[in-house]
């Protein structure tokens, strides 16, 4: 259950980063934008480091677009006949992905449950003696 939660979590990853590319993509050349009469606009900004005391005067663009949102989901729709069944869809994201890095734990050392609960002591401790937890009496 813990590898497979590692596993989608980084294809999530992967594929928030592929979202984020599709985005920076479709609007990386973006026009400064017109008025009716053809002029071009431009707007204020007032950095902090001044603050406000300087006025800046930066160009505006045209307004941010989402065309390939429905490219993708029509994509979706498309794999999602193509591969009715989820073993199957899993299998073929594995195919197409490649590689997964390691979990970010898999580098640590492990350690014996028994050993660490031999070891346990509290803040409540004197010396040597393990405290015991449980209902006063």
């Amino acid at each position: 259950m813990i590898l497979w939660e590692k596993k989608t979590f980084t294809i999530c990853i992967i594929f928030t980063l592929f979202v984020a590319t599709l985005h920076f993509n479709e609007n990386d050349r973006r026009h400064q934008a017109t008025t009716t009469t053809g002029a071009v606009r431009w707007h204020l900004s007032y950095p902090k480091r001044s603050k406000g005391e300087v006025a800046v005067l930066k160009p505006d663009k045209t307004p941010i677009t989402y065309d390939y949102v429905e490219i993708l989901r029509i994509n979706l729709v498309e794999r999602r006949l193509q591969f009715p069944t989820c073993p199957a869809a899993t299998a073929e994201a594995n195919r197409d992905i490649g590689y997964r890095p390691p979990s970010l734990t898999s580098s640590f050392a492990c350690f014996s449950k028994d050993g660490l609960i031999a070891t346990r002591r509290t803040r409540f401790a004197r010396d040597n003696l393990v405290a015991v937890e449980g209902p006063r009496t």
